[in-house]
């Protein structure tokens, strides 16, 4: 039976990971030993985290980053490549909901923010780390989806998803005969800041944690 326990001494990369399901997922990793990197914009979030590994007599690399910038992600995969040499596991989680809103009515600047978050900057932060990818025993790519966030008012939000399952999907062609998985994880609807922006009304107590949503995740990574 394989367990989280066969994720111990993994190298594994999270955007999106100083909240929500990123920080659970994260959290959850440095329990299993594995060394996480988590990329975030909220550098609170970060310290918090990285409390948190120390109270496990744990270390994480703490990588503050603004995903809606699109930035060259070059040198971060050359500090990887130095100090470790491959990548087992890359997790793209990081999301945001842009606004809640008629397609007619979305702004030029959200439109750009959320397909640069939700998207395009993590394809690129993937292009970028695909040797080190190609470098491991047996690597792993994990794009977080939401079936329910679609339909009318999701228009920016559901078209960057749709970018990125499109782009995850190439990508899975492409390294077909290499050592890299690539899977997609959707979660069922989980107590997050983004589900809470999405749908303000609903209650959250009925709604699955994200210390649940990665312990699946978990799961899907360890099989």
């Amino acid at each position: 039976m394989i367990t989280a326990s066969s994720l111990s001494g993994k190298l594994a990369l999270i955007t999106g990971a100083s909240r929500g399901i990123g920080r659970a997922l994260a959290m959850r990793l440095i329990n299993a030993g594995a060394h996480v990197i988590a990329l975030a914009r909220t550098q609170g979030g970060l310290i918090e985290l990285d409390d948190y590994a120390r109270t496990q007599n744990k270390h994480v690399t703490l990588v503050p980053l603004d995903l809606r910038r699109t930035e060259d992600f070059t040198p971060l995969a050359e500090t990887i490549r130095t100090r470790a040499g491959h990548l087992d596991i890359l997790v793209l989680n990081a999301a945001v909901m842009g606004e809640n809103t008629r397609v007619a009515d979305f702004t030029a600047k959200v439109w750009h923010d959320t397909m640069a978050v939700n998207a395009v900057s993590q394809l690129r932060l993937l292009g970028a780390l695909d040797g080190l990818l190609r470098a491991a025993p047996s690597a792993q790519v994990i794009g977080m989806m939401d079936h329910e966030m679609c339909g009318a008012y999701f228009g920016a939000y559901a078209a960057s998803k749709s970018a990125l399952r499109e782009g995850l999907k190439s990508y899975a062609a492409e390294v077909q005969q290499t050592n890299i998985t690539v899977k997609e994880f959707a979660p069922s609807p989980t107590a997050t800041a983004l589900r809470k922006a999405a749908f303000p009304g609903e209650n959250a107590q009925q709604l699955a944690t994200p210390d649940f949503a990665a312990e699946l995740l978990i799961e899907k990574l360890a099989s």
